[in-house]
């Protein structure tokens, strides 16, 4: 029985010591790192209504999986009242009005879809160019 009780104390001081055992000067964090909290917000009802979006089409608009990615679109009324109602996106249409489509449409158009450099990647380009 206290063999048992030995290894238990042992294993849970390794455990402890890799866990930096609760000592605070251990902490992984320091206080340079540690995060700002905003001060200030501004709500995006767009942003807040095609946070629904994410779940099949990425975070942000941007899919990395079969789904199609809906950054940059422009166009998702009309996208948006073409699906049946048997059809996935059928069914999520229902469940906004064009306000809040438009809406939608207003904050996704702002995304970048992926598919063009932004200005600093060019620049960085141009110079890898110059170099040659």
């Amino acid at each position: 029985m206290k063999k048992s009780s030995f290894f238990i104390v042992v294993l849970l001081g390794f455990i402890l010591a890799g866990c930096g055992g609760g000592d605070s000067s251990s902490s992984n964090f320091s206080s340079s790192k540690v995060p700002t909290i905003p001060t200030t917000y501004t709500p995006n009802d767009g942003r807040l209504l095609a946070s629904q979006c994410a779940q099949c089409h990425g975070t942000n608009g941007y899919s990395v999986s079969s789904w199609d990615s809906i950054a940059g679109e422009g166009d998702l009324i009309e996208e948006f009242r073409e699906y049946p109602l048997s059809h996935i996106m059928g069914a999520q249409a229902q469940g906004y009005s064009d306000s809040e489509v438009a809406l939608m449409q207003d904050y996704l158009s702002t995304l970048s879809d992926g598919s063009s450099k932004d200005e600093s990647e060019e620049k960085d380009d141009e110079n890898e160019e110059d170099d040659d």
